[in-house]
């Protein structure tokens, strides 16, 4: 017998698996919904939602055990929600931020689509490109003497760099960090800019679609400075680190906004295919499911 229960402080741990782990953290709080299904006490489908102002909601999670999927549950979760939040909660529009690539390309688009959300691409997404072929692009030429290094980094350096918004330390000890690529530009006390490259081992722990160990990610940018050429200048740096690296090797770039997309195909330039795009669907709740 199926359960529609309220994931809550007592249960979360079993639903843990099928939320993401960016909405996991979010779980308990007070304005989030939650709900799972249950068969033989083994939990097998979550779904999570936040409730915005303006009477709407937003999905941060929806996911199905394999050996459930393809028989309505994932459609039984948000229709049963979305009668509670409209009911309960006085939410009129259901709204989703999502990312689709590699083999489910066109899934979760599709699942919204028959559950009539009306999708639109957004910037957003990731790039990838072969090292033969971004060592093409003349706009990489050269190196940039300003620019440091992570692995020369000084102890007391290495500490502001666990201090920025991005808790770098647990990627570090994990060994994850390619100290050598990873840099950083330091004009004042703090690491004004920074790019922080991770080498996987293929086994996905780092970003989930990397195809072949050896991968390269651009795990994190950040620049204080609003000119693109400070960006620019630690991906040249980082490219003379990379003239010992195979031509084969492949470089996955993320993009979460308009800006850093623009300078992402401007660094990378034609080479690089965008193999993740990141989409906004909404949902009018006065149309029934």
């Amino acid at each position: 017998m199926v359960e529609l229960i309220k994931i809550n402080e007592d249960n979360a741990l079993a639903f843990r698996p099928l939320i993401r782990e960016d909405a996991y953290p979010f779980l308990l709080d007070p304005d989030v919904l939650a709900l799972g299904l249950v068969k033989d006490d083994t939990a097998f489908a979550a779904a999570v939602f936040r409730i915005l102002e303006g009477g709407e909601a937003q999905l941060l999670s929806v996911a199905v055990s394999e050996s459930g999927r393809r028989q309505g549950y994932g459609t039984e979760l948000i229709v049963e929600a979305t009668d509670f939040m409209v009911d309960q909660m006085d939410v009129i529009r259901l709204s989703c931020d999502f990312v689709e690539g590699g083999d489910d390309k066109e899934a979760f688009k599709g699942f919204l689509k028959y559950l009539e959300f009306e999708s639109e691409k957004q910037a957003g997404g990731c790039y990838r490109i072969s090292l033969k072929k971004l060592r093409e692009n003349r706009l990489l030429e050269g190196g940039s003497k300003d620019c440091k290094s992570v692995a020369d980094l000084t102890s007391m350096e290495r500490k502001l760099l666990y201090r920025e918004e991005m808790d770098l330390k647990p990627l570090d000890e994990q060994g994850w960090i390619e100290e050598q690529l990873s840099c950083v530009k330091q004009d004042g006390p703090g690491l004004d800019s920074v790019l922080i490259f991770t080498k996987g081992d293929g086994s996905g722990d780092i970003y989930e679609d990397q195809p072949k160990e050896g991968a390269l990610c651009v795990q994190w940018v950040r620049s204080d400075s609003d000119n693109p050429a400070t960006v620019l200048s630690l991906f040249r740096y980082a490219m003379k680190k990379l003239e010992s690296y195979p031509e084969d090797t492949e470089i996955y770039v993320p993009v979460l906004n308009e800006a850093s997309e623009r300078l992402t195909e401007k660094i990378l330039g034609e080479g690089a295919e965008k193999i993740e795009q990141s989409y906004h669907a909404e949902l009018d709740l006065e149309v029934e499911l």
